[in-house]
This record gives C-alpha cells, structure tokens and sequence, in this order.
C-alpha cells in the first residue's frame, strides 16, 4: 500500500534509481490512484476494508512481475490475516521474478517485557488477544513464504502519517 510510510519509500527509489525503476503499487480509492500516478506510480486500488477482493487483470499481472515487494498493509481488523497474502500467496509463489520481499511491521509485536529493554533480538511476546498479534502472524507468514528469496521484516516504531498518531486519535476523541 502507497500510503503515508509507503510514499516515503517511493521517494527514495525514485531519487535514488531515476528513471531505472519502475514502480508500482496500491492504494484505497481511486483519487489516490489518479495522484500517485502523478507521483509516478502505477497504481491500482486494492481495497481490503471493504469487499475482500484480489487483485485482478492489470494489478495482478503487475504483482507478479515485481522483482521486490516492499508491503505497508496491516492486517485488517476483522479479517485477521495480511490481506496480500491470503489473497495472493499462490501467485507470489508462482513467479519467476520475485528476488526479494520486504513487510513493514511494528515494534508494539514485542509485546511487554515489564520495562526491560527490547531489541531485535528479544521474543515478541504478544498474545492472541493483543491487537498486534496479527501483525506478528503476517511477519512470520511473510518470512515463511520465501525460504529461497531473501526475506526481511522491518519493525517501525511508529506507522504513522500526519494526523494519525495516538496524541491526535487523543485530540479527536477530545
């Protein structure tokens, strides 16, 4: 998903490679899509909130021709599971293209560790019930598909674009 972290990432690539990368991916709505391809992406909307539906024609055939996946989409809240994935684990598996895949999760799968430090290198020790459990279940999920390729998690300590921190959720609730 190009979101707020997404485009960041976008960004980079394009300073970094120019013209050399093509890049696409995915985003709620179809304004979103009309500005990212202004940003120069390729975009194509993928809504998992709201009817559950894999990517088709175009979107697909671009999923399955990236060399490098870099995904930014959560776990939806009432599906429990990486939406990418349990749509399109098969087709992942089925290209010949893909050398790399990347997940962008969160540093709350650590879970509490009673004030301890944590680092990498520390269990997460989030239960079932924890709204980060699910996350950790897309990492190793991710982590899993790929035994072959390279396969990375990137624990963020804070997935968040400008007005969506927990001090402005605070703000709203008032």
């Amino acid at each position: 998903g190009v979101g707020y972290t997404g485009f960041g990432l976008v960004r980079t690539a394009q300073a970094h490679w120019g013209d050399n990368v093509q890049l696409f991916g995915t985003c709620r709505s179809p304004d979103k899509v009309s500005a990212l391809r202004e940003a120069g992406v390729t975009a194509h909307v993928f809504n998992p909130d709201d009817e559950y539906q894999p990517l088709e024609g175009r979107a697909l055939s671009d999923l399955q021709s990236a060399t490098h996946i870099v995904t930014t989409i959560p776990p939806v809240a009432d599906f429990s599971r990486d939406p990418v994935l349990e749509f399109h684990a098969e087709d992942l598996k089925r290209s010949t293209s893909l050398v790399w895949a990347g997940y962008l999760s969160t540093t709350s799968v650590y879970g509490d560790h009673g004030g301890a430090w944590v680092d990498e290198s520390s269990e997460a020790l989030v239960s079932p019930g924890h709204r980060s459990y699910h996350r950790l279940q897309a990492e190793k999920a991710w982590l899993r598909l790929y035994p072959e390729v390279p396969s990375h998690v990137f624990r963020l300590s804070g997935i968040y674009g400008p007005g969506r921190s927990a001090l402005d959720t605070v703000r709203k609730e008032g």
